[in-house]
């Protein structure tokens, strides 16, 4: 599904990614795991096609990612761009709009299962930051996409909220779709993802099944995740 050869991406003279490779296939739920600045959200804006590759190759389906690409992928960004003016249904309405597979049904459910069904009225920039981050991720998931990338999906959210936030991403999730999650909170997400991938200055340090995992080795993500990056 997703394919990345000898992928780089330089920014004036610093490498973000580096001869970067990486196999994605259906229905898997990958996390990428990394510090800050390792490369993760560079990778994720490629894959979105937001940037272009400065050598290698990044396919999703066998298409370079563009037009025809976009219209499989649902992006959460780390950038907040919903308009602050308009309420939780002008929203909901843009994206209808704007997007053939947006299922209103399903965002009206994650609202709820969100608590925020109650603020569909409600401007967003009266919304706090954890509710806004919570709009953004139901309105993500609400689209019926062959991919979902989520960059720091997490951010701006309580801890007591981010299991609650994690069922409803995997809840909302179509059956024969792919999930990559960006993110520094290495525990948090140990029990929704199938594979990790560990990365550091824009190149993978290592690539697990979590199962097989904690299986073989008899550790979570986040103990081999410190055994992965303790000599970097």
């Amino acid at each position: 599904m997703i394919k990345i050869t000898n992928l780089t991406k330089t920014f004036k003279l610093k490498k973000a990614l580096n001869n970067f490779n990486l196999e994605v296939g259906q229905q898997e739920v990958v996390g990428i795991l990394g510090p800050n600045g390792s490369g993760k959200s560079t990778l994720m804006r490629i894959a979105a096609g937001l940037i272009p590759v400065s050598k290698g190759s990044l396919t999703i389906d066998d298409l370079q990612p563009g037009s025809e690409s976009k219209a499989n992928v649902s992006y959460l960004s780390e950038v907040n761009a919903i308009p602050h003016g308009d309420t939780v249904i002008d929203v909901m309405e843009f994206y209808s709009l704007f997007f053939e597979d947006f299922n209103k049904e399903q965002f009206l459910l994650s609202l709820e299962s969100l608590k925020l069904d109650k603020e569909m009225k409600t401007k967003v920039r009266k919304l706090s930051k954890g509710m806004q981050q919570k709009l953004r991720l139901a309105l993500t998931m609400a689209r019926n996409a062959k991919i979902y990338l989520l960059d720091e999906p997490l951010g701006g959210i309580d801890p007591l909220a981010r299991e609650e936030i994690l069922d409803t991403l995997i809840d909302s999730m179509n059956e024969d779709s792919t999930m990559i999650i960006t993110t520094h909170l290495v525990s948090e997400i140990e029990h929704i993802i199938t594979r990790v991938v560990y990365i550091n200055e824009g190149q993978v340090l290592g690539d697990y099944e979590c199962e097989k995992l904690r299986m073989d080795e008899g550790v979570s993500i986040e103990e081999k995740y410190k055994e992965v990056f303790k000599n970097v």
